[in-house]
């Protein structure tokens, strides 16, 4: 156990230095994530809240910078390296194979990129891993006591991000195999009353007050208003499958399959069971959100970490140790080249990932970019800011000195959080200076909403030797009013 306790320690550590010394900025989606903490409320327009709350208690210790907000995920990978093994060993009843289970983490990509990355995944990974611990108490081990407690976290997991809510049909299918009596129990009906009222009231509540803008969200996401197309449908479901491989481990993926059939052998035994069904139930589903809506990679990487116990045990249990080892170290080279890609161009196999191709490209110039408009600012101090995209404003938000607000117009995208937010048509903002951040020309209704363009700045950011993102800043005078594109997308 001890040796648990360093190795998560020093994990940490080499995170909490990559966070400090690494080359990539916040992610556009950590710097939203962040702004949502500057304006706490009970829900967003696209998530829960729960990630905002984390950020506000974070960034009120360690202050508005990137290890502020990047140290939850840091925490609670440690976390959750710590649980795998205390988990493992509650249902195996097994030292070797928990501490086995805890470093079969480290080989995949899913629990890096969650361990430095905060995102709402990060935190949906925390409350369903310990609603998943004292649901299994309650089920197997007949500890009634901690219902509550499976009621509290599970509601917690839906507070995190609301794809939890497909969780619930397998503990009640679970609960109907192996514990029927819970059905008759009222505690049980509370508890999951409880669940229930923790993660959608404050849904409720947003929604009635905003256009029920989150539902039509979550029903544009699921492909609710597309056709049916068997080509698209082809290929969302095969990128959805190659994603699945990729998030987790490509080198590993051979490992993942032997222990998935191994485990439909073993279905018969309670522990395997309990392990397959989360993860089984959860890909399924998305293989029917696939046929009609692209699935990111991210939507249904939570409900793996059970799989990841299953894949442990098999392993350890056939004796793939060597094969497993060699693999691993190979999967671990392949991320640490994911987390600096510009190594790939110095050992020459940049071709393999061009920076037009690289998924860390939309991690870096935001730094840059802050600091261009920040020589703009000096001559403009009373002007305000916005952008056409929540990245750029979200990112600017971030980085700029004294994180002064970005507004985020509609320029006929799907709405987004600022939408919700203060409108650039504010009164005040009349009669002043506004400078705009976008990707492409400036739009003839936003250059109408002003006397005239005093001036034109450009930004380029390159990565890896390519020129990968333009951005053209625009200094406009005598703000009179925009007039919006009214979009009914979501």
């Amino acid at each position: 156990m001890k040796k648990i306790f360093t190795i998560a320690i020093l994990l940490a550590i080499i995170k909490i230095i990559y966070i400090l010394f690494g080359h990539i900025d916040l992610s556009p989606e950590e710097a939203q994530y962040w702004v949502w903490s500057k304006f706490l409320d009970v829900y967003y327009y696209s998530k829960p809240p729960m990630i905002a709350y984390f950020n506000y208690i974070s960034t009120s210790i360690f202050g508005d910078t990137e290890l502020g907000v990047r140290i939850n995920a840091v925490l609670i990978a440690s976390f959750l390296f710590i649980f795998m093994y205390f988990f493992t060993k509650k249902i195996f009843k097994d030292e070797k194979i928990a501490v086995f289970s805890a470093f079969s983490l480290i080989p995949l990509v899913s629990y890096n990129l969650m361990s430095i990355l905060f995102l709402t995944d990060t935190v949906l990974m925390l409350f369903y891993v310990i609603s998943l611990y004292f649901f299994y108490k309650v089920l197997f081990l007949n500890e009634k006591k901690h219902l509550i407690l499976w009621g509290i976290f599970s509601g917690l997991a839906l507070l995190s991000k609301q794809v939890f809510i497909i969780i619930y049909p397998v503990f009640l299918l679970l609960i109907y195999l192996y514990k029927k009596d819970l059905l008759k129990n009222t505690v049980f009906y509370f508890s999951f009353g409880i669940s229930i009222l923790i993660g959608l009231i404050p849904l409720i509540i947003w929604n009635i007050n905003n256009e029920f803008a989150t539902l039509k969200h979550l029903f544009y996401l699921s492909g609710g208003n597309n056709y049916f197309d068997i080509k698209k449908s082809l290929k969302h479901l095969g990128d959805y499958v190659l994603s699945q491989i990729a998030i987790n481990s490509i080198f590993l993926f051979p490992f993942f399959v032997f222990a998935i059939v191994k485990g439909f052998k073993d279905i018969k035994d309670k522990n395997i069971a309990f392990l397959l069904s989360f993860p089984a139930f959860v890909f399924l589903f998305f293989i029917l959100i696939s046929l009609k809506h692209r699935v990111y990679e991210n939507w249904p990487a939570f409900a793996y970490f059970t799989l990841y116990i299953l894949v442990a045990f098999y392993v350890y249990k056939y004796r793939k140790f060597k094969q497993y080892v060699i693999l691993s170290f190979i999967s671990i080279v392949s991320i640490v080249f994911l987390f600096y890609t510009p190594l790939l161009d110095k050992v020459g196999l940049g071709k393999f990932l061009p920076p037009e191709k690289d998924p860390t490209k939309k991690l870096v110039g935001w730094k840059g970019l802050a600091k261009k408009v920040e020589e703009i600012r000096k001559n403009y101090p009373d002007a305000f800011l916005f952008s056409d995209d929540y990245f750029i404003s979200s990112e600017l938000i971030f980085y700029l000195k004294s994180h002064p607000f970005v507004y985020c117009i509609n320029t006929g995208r799907r709405k987004n959080q600022f939408d919700y937010w203060e409108n650039i048509n504010s009164e005040k903002n009349f009669g002043k200076t506004g400078i705009y951040i976008t990707g492409v020309n400036i739009q003839k209704f936003v250059r109408d909403g002003f006397s005239k363009v005093v001036l034109k700045a450009e930004y380029n950011v390159e990565y890896r030797g390519k020129n990968i993102k333009h951005f053209n800043i625009y200094v406009l005078s005598n703000f009179s009013g925009i007039k919006e594109v009214k979009t009914n997308r979501y």
